[in-house]
């Protein structure tokens, strides 16, 4: 037997009994899906109106729910929603399950709400949860329901006004909540009660505080003198919700515009807006649900797929602003250098690595108080260990001025060496990675065609330079082309995108980007786990060498001729003094064991500030502890993102990584080349971070 709980403005579908039947015939715990929307005649609307019946075309969910994660997921997001939580409201459960809740809690919904009661209490208890893409339910909105004084701007007040609470809720009322009828307060507060009424007491401290109050100053900022008297108690969320309350304020915003044009995408949701009672409703949404099923195959292939699919798999979603933003800043924060000098940026009244800086803090500070995990990850502990001996380039007094902008500059390869850590933990938040990386390509072909500066016939743009568009655009390539494979851009697109990157990279004749894209591809290429690795490899140098020919036809005179270069003896003049830089640096090395501190390389290499080879600088400068714990780190990354290259995103950050570490050592500073660290990082915890493909579970 399975039970349902509707108000009493809603209503079922005729299909809603063929569900049940084939939910049974399964043995499946319970389900939840999508409902249409129903708003009565008597609803009064603040803003703009809504259809009387809307339904949701554009759910596709077929699969089993993780109901463990899914709890968490609500936990890490305060409470504000129910997620994929089981419920008997507007869901669907076995009789036995419910049970099973009624005899630990002595309630079907131990606490204030009945929903996020209900439904965090059979998370506790359930197994078998599916989420099928059908919506078989009426959920209606009357003038005096919870939705009715929501959309017309009335859903708060105080406790001890609303009759359908508990008289004791204040009394139970966990003071780390803020004390107002809202619907995110009153979720959580449900959420809390019933994890404890359900012997589930340390659950509770995952609820992430700094979210519930960023929600409600976003959504209700009158209500912030009761975010406050909470935040008392939990100081540290309180301070966290300042830095959320900007995203979440955002979203709203992204939120408001979609609602406004909810009429348009007829793909999304089938609008019906003349049904004047809920009988009509009924009929339309019923049409709907037997389409949809027929569709699929029928009840039992929904069930069916729904039961053996697993949740964990399913293919993340690029529209979550959460997911998108700190990828964003660490992206921006590793390229920022190469844009900054444009007159297009140049007039902005702060520095843009410097903003760059901040936003990656900030969004660090908010990871670390999300996961309620201040501590570095695991697999994260080599970074850690790589940073703490670099301290040692400290300890020596500087005696240059560049030394002292050096030591200042370094916590911008601190931070994002953190950011790698914390900010790319999911494999969503990966592909956005990439997506920006190709982004900042493009935006260095945009200057170069809108600016364009001749340097000795090769290209760059004003305020910019030959190396700094030849990374971006390398380094866009090889992201370009992970998503390519990964099925996230369409090929005709990006052959499009390909094309303007190729020109640029190539019309720069620099060629240590040109040759670490050639390597990156080749090393993936070659050992990239997987079947027909043979063959892979061979069309790896059968793409290398029409991509070099290409190259070498686009180049242009001059970089025709320092292209050249890589096939003679004499390499030119600034390969001999790299050598040259190369030979003191290694002196400098073998007489500093403890490093001469951190800039002071310069003084042995004048009239040059560093060696341009990363190891050689770290080495000479904060020690050799520190210089062979960075080949040991750029060494164990790589071997850790090899094993998950099958993927097509975890291949491409193996390319990236490749091509920075490529770079670092023959061009740039330990500054300049933070993405090194970056991505280090990223790959070290990425067997682990990677491997959950559900983005709600980071």
């Amino acid at each position: 037997m399975y039970v349902t709980y509707l108000g009493d403005d809603d209503c079922i579908t005729p299909a809603f009994v063929d569900m049940v039947q084939a939910l049974a015939d399964s043995d499946i715990e319970a389900a939840n899906f999508p409902f249409a929307r129903y708003y009565w005649p008597d609803v009064v609307f603040k803003g703009h109106q809504y259809p009387s019946l809307s339904i949701p075309l554009a759910e596709t969910r077929c699969e089993r729910v993780d109901v463990a994660g899914a709890l968490q997921s609500v936990l890490r997001r305060g409470g504000t929603g129910l997620g994929d939580l089981p419920r008997v409201y507007h869901g669907v459960v076995r009789r036995d399950v419910l049970t099973s809740v009624y005899t630990k809690s002595g309630s079907n919904f131990p606490g204030p709400s009945p929903d996020m009661a209900n439904g965090a209490a059979l998370a506790v208890v359930s197994e078998t949860l599916v989420h099928l893409p059908v919506p078989v339910l009426v959920n209606g909105v009357g003038y005096h329901s919870a939705g009715g004084r929501g959309v017309r701007g009335e859903h708060k007040a105080s406790l001890k006004d609303v009759e359908q609470l508990p008289p004791d809720v204040e009394d139970d009322w966990d003071p780390r909540i803020p004390k107002v009828w809202l619907g995110p307060t009153i979720w959580a507060q449900s959420l809390v009660t019933a994890l404890r009424r359900m012997g589930q007491e340390a659950r509770t401290s995952d609820l992430s505080l700094f979210r519930l109050y960023a929600f409600v100053l976003a959504f209700h900022p009158d209500c912030w003198r009761q975010v406050v008297t909470a935040g008392v108690r939990a100081p540290f969320a309180l301070m966290g919700a300042l830095v959320w309350v900007v995203f979440t304020f955002a979203w709203r915003s992204a939120m408001f515009v979609k609602n406004r044009w909810r009429r348009t995408p007829a793909e999304r949701v089938a609008v019906v807006a003349d049904c004047a009672s809920i009988s009509s409703a009924v009929a339309e949404a019923d049409l709907v649900c037997r389409s949809r099923v027929n569709e699929l195959g029928g009840w039992a292939t929904v069930v069916g797929t729904a039961k053996t699919t697993s949740q964990q798999f399913r293919r993340p979603s690029s529209g979550r602003l959460s997911d998108a933003l700190p990828p964003a800043f660490l992206v921006l924060l590793l390229s920022a250098g190469y844009m900054k000098g444009h007159p297009l940026l140049s007039w902005l009244p702060f520095d843009l690595t410097a903003a760059a800086a901040v936003l990656t803090l900030l969004a660090l500070v908010h990871e670390a108080a999300t996961l309620h995990d201040w501590f570095p990850p695991r697999g994260g502990g080599a970074v850690v260990a790589l940073v703490v001996l670099s301290a040692l380039g400290y300890l020596v007094a500087p005696t240059s001025e560049y030394a002292e902008q050096k030591r200042i500059l370094l916590l911008l390869t601190l931070i994002s060496a953190l950011g790698g850590l914390y900010l790319v933990r999911s494999r969503l938040r990966l592909i956005w990675l990439l997506r920006w990386t190709v982004g900042v390509g493009l935006v260095v072909v945009l200057f170069v065609w809108v600016s364009p500066v001749n340097v000795y016939g090769r290209v760059s743009f004003e305020g910019g330079g030959t190396i700094s568009v030849a990374r971006a655009t390398g380094g866009a390539l090889l992201a370009l082309l992970a998503l390519t494979v990964g099925r996230s851009v369409r090929i005709w697109v990006a052959a499009g995108l390909a094309i303007p990157l190729v020109l640029t990279l190539s019309g720069t004749g620099q060629r240590a980007p040109l040759l670490a894209v050639g390597i990156a591809l080749l090393v993936v290429g070659v050992f990239r786990p997987g079947p027909r690795r043979l063959r892979r490899a061979i069309v790896t140098f059968a793409a290398l060498g029409l991509a070099g020919a290409v190259a070498y036809a686009a180049a242009g005179e001059a970089g025709r001729s320092r292209l050249q270069l890589l096939f003679e003896a004499d390499k030119g003049a600034s390969a001999s003094v790299r050598e040259e830089m190369w030979s003191r640096a290694w002196g400098a090395v073998w007489q500093h064991p403890l490093g001469m501190g951190w800039g002071e390389l310069g003084g042995v290499i004048a009239p040059f500030q560093h060696p341009h080879n990363l190891v050689l600088e770290i080495s000479a400068e904060a020690g050799w502890a520190a210089g062979v714990t960075t080949i040991a780190v750029v060494l164990l990354a790589v071997v850790r993102i090899r094993r998950l290259a099958e993927d097509p995103y975890a291949a491409g950050l193996m390319m990236l990584l490749v091509f920075v570490v490529f770079n670092a050592l023959v061009s740039g500073d330990v500054t300049e080349n933070r993405a090194v660290f970056a991505y280090s990082a990223i790959a070290l915890v990425a067997p682990w971070a990677l491997r959950d493909r559900h983005p709600s579970k980071m």
